[in-house]
């Protein structure tokens, strides 16, 4: 088998392993997410080390996935991964700022005698940022950096306007967040 004959098979094998790479990591990362968010409703000591306990034996390996993702989309697809990066580039710096603090958070809790709350607090809000960056990309990719052309109040005021703090909007302050993660355009 040469490589001419692989050659048009190879984008789907770069895009299946793709997927399967960012379904891994919705799945295992979704669990740390969620009970790291879990440990901040923990009443005492005890809780808190069980949650902790529940995700240490593979919370560091989570984040591979998301190597792995960018790697082969720059490797094998690198207009997508350029145009990703730009369109995403302030809540993909945030995601990476909460994941990291979450891991420094999570390693130094252990060692932390004085400052054991800090570290825990640094943990919960590392995690908490990791998973209002998911959401914006999420609502960044469902409605392609838009709500319409109607804008937010129905008639094109918060779109003619540029003020997305309207009148009846739950998340105006995360569709601004979002709207500057696509390059500053107003939704």
């Amino acid at each position: 088998m040469s490589l001419e004959s692989m050659s048009p098979w190879l984008p789907y094998f770069w895009a299946g392993l793709i997927a399967f790479s960012i379904l891994v990591y919705i799945i295992v990362d979704g669990y740390d997410l969620g009970a790291a968010i879990l440990f901040a409703t923990a009443k005492n000591n005890d809780e808190r080390n069980a949650v902790i306990g529940a995700i240490a034996p593979f919370w560091d390996g989570n984040e591979t996935w998301l190597i792995i993702v960018g790697a082969c989309l720059f490797g094998a697809f690198p207009a997508i991964y350029a145009i990703f990066l730009s369109a995403f580039y302030l809540p993909v710096v945030l995601l990476l700022i909460g994941l990291i603090f979450r891991g420094v958070a999570f390693e130094y809790r252990e060692q932390a005698l004085k400052a054991r709350g800090l570290w825990e607090w640094g943990f919960v809000v590392g995690s908490s940022g990791g998973r209002a960056v998911h959401r914006c990309v999420h609502e960044q990719g469902r409605h392609g950096g838009r709500r319409g052309a109607s804008g937010a109040g129905g008639d094109g005021s918060a779109r003619a306007s540029g003020d997305l703090r309207v009148p009846g909007r739950r998340h105006a302050d995360r569709d601004w967040f979002c709207a500057q993660g696509a390059g500053g355009r107003h939704v």
